[in-house]
């Protein structure tokens, strides 16, 4: 009788740590999650992509040096292009014709996804914080596949917290390099 009282509650023992150590892990993988979008590094680790013909993209492996000190461009048209800027200090800009402003942040790279951190707008300092006409803090990824900037998708800062926005990227939105 005493043998099985113990085998009993060794087994309920086991039983609670097994879900106490459960309902922590969970609590850390979601810390590690948030802490990694904070920290610009993947939380989504397969990306497949395809193109209109159904063949596979390229998706080139990025390093500093392909990004740094580079000018890249998307035309709307003849005479309106969006464009980004790398610094060499892992600073950016870039300029959105459609909205007529600049933003700045900055952005680091993990494998083959370039994280673009969009800290500021061009005229966030006329408008009182909390103003809807200050620029969203976003974060963004982007590859580069077949040799042109490919946004994935993006993130919102609400409150304290990262949300991955819906919006999917038109498979034409490519920026190019420029050349100098």
């Amino acid at each position: 009788m005493k043998f099985k009282l113990n085998v009993f509650i060794t087994l309920l023992l086991l039983l609670f740590f097994s879900c106490s150590n459960n309902k922590n892990k969970n609590t850390k993988e979601n810390l590690k999650e948030i802490k990694s979008v904070v920290s610009n590094e993947p939380t989504d680790k397969e990306i497949t992509t395809k193109n209109e013909f159904d063949m596979p993209e390229i998706v080139n492996s990025i390093s500093y040096l392909d990004i740094m000190n580079t000018d890249w461009s998307f035309y709307l048209n003849e005479n309106d292009k969006d464009t980004y800027h790398f610094e060499i200090d892992s600073t950016y800009s870039s300029f959105s014709a459609e909205m007529g402003e600049t933003y700045y942040g900055t952005y680091s790279i993990t494998n083959d996804t370039i994280y673009i951190y969009q800290k500021r707008g061009e005229y966030d300092e006329e408008f009182k914080e909390g103003s809807r006409h200050r620029a969203d803090k976003l974060l963004y990824a982007v590859i580069i596949v077949n040799g042109k900037l490919k946004h994935q998708y993006y993130k919102e800062l609400v409150g304290d917290y990262w949300r991955k926005n819906d919006f999917e990227f038109d498979k034409d939105y490519l920026y190019t390099k420029e050349t100098e």
